[in-house]
């Protein structure tokens, strides 16, 4: 009896030394996107616009694994195409913080017409975020037309989301928002099953032509989401004033 037990003690001991068989790819989201030996060039390159479709980079990329309500479905204003995102964590299993996301717009025959990569540690604010009236006029005031992306980038900081403008242009999104729960998801039952919080968001849009700048959009949008059961996944966003810096 006193051997089988040191036996067993002497098993458990070595399993417990050994590395646990744990599958870490919630850790890593999309592995193309996690890995840190790939430059954002080496990913852009793998799609080609208005000959790559959105089902060869879901097959590359995941099926539109960031497809959550706060994520931008339509182009902007007019939503004239579709915008998938697809995200990697830059971290290991004890944070996933810093995401390095790939946007794509299509069109209705699911062909990629403009995509880029946006990177962010959500750890830090970016340079709007520390200071987002102030530069959301000196964006509008001091970016002008062909002046380049790095410019844009140096003044406002990596942007945490990557739009696309109707014509297909790249739009870099930086954005100010305020968001309170509404006075009747202060009620316990209501609010559980269909509680929802509103506010707005004063952003700045920065259009991209070839990594030029093609124009400049002071926006104000009003946000309506669902906090309970019943509506978690509602998202709706009104824009109210758009003033465009280039009149074409």
């Amino acid at each position: 009896m006193r051997k089988i037990i040191l036996s067993l003690i002497f098993t458990l001991a070595l399993s417990g030394c050994s590395k646990p068989n744990v599958n870490w790819n919630w850790a890593k989201g999309n592995e193309m996107l996690a890995d840190k030996s790939l430059t954002d060039q080496q990913i852009n390159s793998k799609i080609e616009n208005n000959k790559t479709s959105i089902n060869e980079v879901n097959a590359l990329f995941g099926d539109n694994k960031q497809n959550t309500r706060s994520v931008v479905k339509k182009t902007f204003p007019n939503g004239t195409y579709s915008i998938s995102s697809y995200k990697g964590h830059l971290n290991d299993w004890a944070g996933t913080y810093a995401h390095r996301v790939l946007f794509v717009a299509y069109d209705k025959n699911g062909m990629i017409i403009n995509h880029d990569i946006a990177t962010n540690n959500f750890r830090e604010k970016n340079k709007f975020e520390k200071r987002p009236e102030e530069l959301r006029l000196t964006a509008f005031n001091e970016l002008n037309k062909n002046d380049s992306k790095s410019k844009a980038l140096g003044l406002l900081g990596e942007p945490r989301t990557i739009s696309f403008s109707d014509a297909g242009n790249i739009l870099l999104v930086y954005s100010n928002t305020e968001i309170t729960r509404d006075a009747t998801s202060f009620i316990p039952i209501f609010n559980m099953i269909k509680g929802t919080e509103s506010g707005g968001a004063e952003r700045v849009y920065v259009e991209l032509k070839d990594n030029k700048i093609e124009n400049i959009y002071l926006v104000s949008v009003k946000i309506t989401q669902g906090l309970g059961l019943a509506n978690s996944s509602d998202y709706k966003e009104d824009v109210i004033s758009i003033k465009k810096k280039y009149d074409f």
